[in-house]
């Protein structure tokens, strides 16, 4: 994952939904979580530390699914299993 903002770090892909971003100084890290919950939403756990302080941030990307052309349907079911 290309970090635009700064074009010079990246997050690379560690396994089981986590990417972590490397050549960091000893002592420091830089993780993101990433989970598919219920209905589709997607939490993203960012963990990293930076000298000596630990913190932990959790954000929340709901899916909203709106009807269209008075379609029930989910038009994406694979969200509800655990692909990632």
């Amino acid at each position: 994952m290309k970090n635009d903002v700064f074009a010079d770090g990246f997050f690379v892909f560690a396994g089981n939904n986590r990417f972590e971003y490397p050549s960091l100084p000893p002592g420091e890290y830089a993780t993101l979580q990433f989970r598919i919950l219920e209905g589709g939403s997607v939490e993203v756990k960012y963990d990293y530390a930076d000298g000596g302080i630990k913190i932990s941030d959790v954000f929340v990307k709901q899916l909203v699914l709106k009807k269209t052309r008075g379609q029930d349907r989910n038009p994406a079911p694979f969200l509800k299993s655990n692909i990632l």
